[in-house]
């Protein structure tokens, strides 16, 4: 557990935080006395996860942001900056879920699949790390953590596998340029994550399978090396360490946080 004398004071904008990991890690943050804005495209949900998290006595600020559009990513994170004060830590949490991604051989492959998740997972990070780039750099200090996904490290679906790498790479020379201004620019790529999401996903995967709900997520649990499955409050937890001033050790590094991948050599 990160150090609370090590976070708090500090301010954090999670770009997709009204759900999932990403909600999971602004509940995280704010227990740890950070000032914690949630920012996303569904205004009703934003408006429900912000309750959700003052019902534990959480209290965050929320900002309406399509990251596909930089109009809206510039304009919604300078307010969030200005309303915060400035801004030391950028989660970046935004994407097509993976169970929805087209998975489709050469022949009927779609562009257009491939194209909207770089829009998401790739231009519209970068766009949030270019709004919050210029405050962190002039105050010498920053935390930006991407958010992946497992297919960084298993081919099954180009746009998957595409996407990921894709952000390690944007990852990796963002750090070249930005750690000479003390900010780390790392990715964490969860495997198979608990959420909100888990009974919806596993019951569409059991009627293809003909198997129970529960059987689907043992399975699951089988391909990581802990044979368990990992929590959003696990993943938050691990994130937050990253975004933390312990975290200046990791830099530009692409980090698998999924129990262990098993049948991963490097």
């Amino acid at each position: 557990m990160t150090n609370l004398a090590e976070l708090a004071g500090q301010r954090a904008i999670i770009v997709g935080g009204s759900r999932g990991i990403g909600l999971a890690i602004a509940r995280h943050l704010s227990k740890q006395s950070v000032r914690v804005t949630i920012a996303a495209r569904d205004t009703e949900r934003l408006s429900a996860a912000r309750a959700e998290l003052s019902s534990d006595g959480l209290d965050v600020d929320i900002a309406s942001l399509d990251i596909r559009d930089p109009i809206s990513v510039q304009e919604s994170l300078e307010r969030s900056i200005a309303k915060l004060g400035g801004v030391e830590i950028l989660i970046n949490t935004a994407a097509i879920p993976a169970d929805q991604i087209k998975r489709l051989p050469l022949e009927e492959f779609d562009e257009a699949d491939l194209r909207a998740q770089l829009e998401t997972k790739l231009f519209g990070f970068l766009r949030t790390i270019r709004a919050v780039a210029p405050y962190m750099k002039k105050n010498g200090y920053g935390r930006i953590v991407n958010i992946g996904g497992q297919s960084a490290f298993q081919t099954g679906s180009v746009s998957a596998t595409v996407r990921s790498l894709a952000l390690q790479g944007l990852t990796s020379n963002l750090a070249d340029e930005l750690g000479p201004f003390g900010i780390t620019v790392n990715v964490v790529h969860p495997g198979f994550t608990v959420t909100e999401r888990t009974p919806e996903i596993a019951s569409k995967q059991s009627g293809k399978e003909g198997i129970t709900p529960d059987k689907v997520l043992e399975k699951i649990a089988l391909q990581n090396r802990n044979q368990r499955l990992n929590t959003a409050d696990e993943i938050a937890s691990f994130v937050s360490y990253v975004a933390s001033p312990l975290g200046v050790v990791v830099n530009g590094e692409s980090i698998y946080a999924g129990g262990g991948l098993r049948g991963r050599a490097g």
